[in-house]
């Protein structure tokens, strides 16, 4: 018999981004301050760094009732603001599967083809800017990293707000 640190847990923080991108690292960056801020997080739930992973984070997700999705966001609003939703799932997506184009969301509909729906939770920056090189995100996004943790907290606590911002 395994020994329960063995296991995955049963909810999973899944950090989704680009490191050397300024912005588009933003979940890695909640991710990190996760960790450094809340060592005991890890008591319930798996924190992974997803970076560009694509369709091998199926395993991953597999098995899991609560999985929280941090990124950086394109939403078209104020840059710095944090978005926390559930993604809407009434619609077949993908519409066409590639391996080649296969991320997060992608491995979502695998599982949901085999009968597996865990509970689905977003949490995101919204981006300024995700097409420059750089380690640093910008200001407005950095600042954003901490109200975004409490998004990612308050997501595995079940006390989540549903769709759209947290502000």
């Amino acid at each position: 018999m395994s020994d329960d640190a063995d296991r995955p847990k049963r909810s999973l923080v899944f950090g989704a981004g680009n490191r050397l991108k300024t912005d588009d690292g933003a979940g890695l960056l909640v991710l990190d301050y996760l960790r450094a801020h809340d060592p005991g997080l890890g008591a319930v739930a798996d924190l992974e760094d997803g970076g560009l992973a694509g369709a091998d984070v199926l395993p991953l997700f597999s098995g899991r009732d609560r999985i929280v999705i941090i990124d950086a966001v394109l939403s078209g609003g104020e840059p710095g603001s944090v978005v926390a939703y559930v993604p809407d799932r009434s619609t077949p997506w993908p519409p066409r599967f590639s391996l080649h184009q296969a991320g997060p969301l992608e491995a979502l509909a695998q599982l949901a083809l085999a009968g597996c729906r865990p509970d689905v939770r977003v949490v995101g920056i919204v981006a300024q800017d995700v097409d420059s090189p750089g380690l640093e995100p910008t200001p407005r996004v950095a600042a954003a990293i901490p109200e975004a943790a409490r998004a990612v907290r308050a997501a595995l606590a079940g006390a989540f707000p549903g769709r759209g911002s947290v502000r």
